[in-house]
């Protein structure tokens, strides 16, 4: 009997394989992509993973770690990059990748998170690297200064919402701007004794270090951050600190709604979401529709 284990399952998918076709030839196209698939292959080697398989012009791979799939996604994508520069680059890249469960036989493995990282893929566009929020809660310091919110979508085989954050990778000024709101420039979390979670509802705040952790937010006055709304579930949803990030976990039946610095709104039902810099929760429904208070936050 097959035994679940947890794994970050990732997909790299080549874009330009069919142009690439009609513009080299059958012979020179083949080769272009084989080379191109060995290249992905070293890269998830190079970081500890294993190659499941190639899929036409797809690698399918899996990792230990949320860090290790991140590594390798990275590389792929900066080895494309320096081809294409070079003049040398036939194809761009596609990737995402998930972190959960999954089940091995001799020359394949299944799974809810093989089949998300592959919906993941779909979702990219050329040079985009992909994952779920639920991954990025499982990112350290310098991979996590690195992602941000990109989107939420339904995807196929899954009745709720999934949101998805993009690992930026492009420009160091862009993946310096986003680690400002993670923590210090090198993209480590500070010590757990400067590490804080600000909350404010009302009049209401509070200061929170990585030792109060967890603090509930419930429609309940017994509750760490009571949240009178009616819109709010009876225990609505709670905050934690996992390996150095603080997390919010939604476990509502509405649902909750947070808005960045850069002012995009992400919905989560019954999932987790990493908090970083500042930014307002709205609990039960999106913030433009909010008339009840609302909770606001600053991670320090």
């Amino acid at each position: 009997m097959s035994v679940a284990e947890t794994r970050a399952v990732l997909f790299a998918d080549l874009v330009g394989s069919t142009a690439a076709y009609e513009r080299l030839g059958n012979v020179a196209a083949k080769d272009a992509v084989d080379r191109r698939l060995q290249a992905l292959k070293r890269a998830v080697h190079q970081f500890q993973g294993l190659v499941i398989k190639t899929l036409g012009d797809a690698v399918l791979a899996c990792f230990a770690t949320a860090d290790q799939a991140a590594s390798s996604a990275l590389k792929m994508q900066t080895d494309v990059a320096t081809d294409m520069a070079a003049g040398t680059g036939v194809f761009n890249l596609r990737i995402g990748f998930h972190l959960g469960d999954v089940l091995f036989d001799a020359t394949d493995i299944f799974g809810d998170a093989v089949n998300v990282a592959a919906r993941l893929t779909d979702a990219a566009r050329a040079g985009q690297v992909l994952t779920s929020a639920d991954t990025v809660a499982r990112l350290g310091g310098t991979h996590l200064g690195r992602a941000r919110a990109f989107d939420h979508v339904r995807l196929k085989g899954r009745n709720e919402l999934v949101h998805i954050f993009e690992l930026v990778w492009e420009r160091e000024e862009e993946i310096t701007r986003v680690a400002a709101g993670a923590g210090p420039r090198s993209g480590q979390p500070p010590a757990g004794d400067q590490h804080h979670l600000n909350l404010t509802i009302g009049e209401r705040h509070l200061r929170f270090a990585p030792a109060r952790m967890p603090v509930s937010l419930w429609r309940d006055a017994a509750c760490d951050l009571p949240v009178d709304h009616p819109l709010a579930s009876r225990r609505h949803a709670q905050c934690e600190y996992q390996r150095g990030k603080f997390v919010f976990a939604d476990h509502s039946t509405n649902g909750s709604y947070i808005t960045g610095e850069d002012g995009r709104e992400v919905f989560l039902r019954r999932e987790n979401m990493p908090l970083m810099g500042r930014g307002m929760i709205s609990l039960g429904c999106p913030l433009r529709e909010q008339a009840g208070a609302v909770l606001r936050f600053r991670v320090e």
